[in-house]
């Protein structure tokens, strides 16, 4: 389903990012996947991310995430 992105914060968020934990976040690109998709992109901070938060981030996609996204 292709939409225009409107609306409130919430609803984009529902719609359009992939968050959660890693589990969720790798059975979300599964369903983008299934609808054709081959690419993502992963963006794991925000400004005023704390840096250890980002290298957390960064940690756990690295050691969760992308080794099964390969096997999608």
């Amino acid at each position: 389903m292709i939409r225009k992105i409107t609306g409130d914060l919430e609803t984009l968020m529902d719609e359009t990012f992939i968050v959660g934990s890693p589990q969720e976040c790798i059975e979300q690109v599964a369903q983008y996947r299934d609808m054709g998709f081959t690419e993502v992109c992963i963006r794991l901070f925000y400004p005023e991310t704390p840096q250890k938060d980002v290298l957390e981030h960064i940690d756990l996609v690295g050691k969760e995430v992308l080794p099964v996204l390969r096997l999608l």
